[in-house]
């Protein structure tokens, strides 16, 4: 129960800070492009860590369509859609995840 706590609370900062208006992306090094790739990749990191004991590709399609909602949901803010935000909240999506592949592969290396 704890961990569905956990994982509104991030899904609802994400989703706050996401349909902020574009301008608080500009303080972000790298401006709106980098400002997407960072939160998606926290926002996968932080899922998979939540969910490690569930499977994968079943947290791995939650946190993409997530991903994905959030940027149309964007036309009813003051942000509009854009392909090049869902590309870039993609690369973060995929860094953190091949990030989390290879640490829990390390892991299970290191315990053997």
């Amino acid at each position: 129960m704890i961990k569905i706590f956990y994982a509104l609370i991030v899904g609802l900062l994400y989703s706050l800070i996401m349909l902020l208006p574009r301008e608080f992306f500009l303080q972000v090094p790298g401006g709106d492009n980098a400002g997407h790739i960072y939160m998606s990749f926290f926002l996968t990191i932080i899922s998979l860590c939540i969910f490690s004991d569930k499977k994968i590709e079943i947290n791995l399609m939650i946190i993409f369509v997530f991903l994905t909602l959030i940027e149309f949901l964007q036309v009813f803010t003051t942000r509009n859609f854009v392909i090049n935000d869902l590309l870039f909240n993609f690369v973060g999506y995929i860094i953190a995840t091949l990030l989390y592949l290879v640490s829990k592969f390390i892991k299970t290396k290191l315990q053997n």
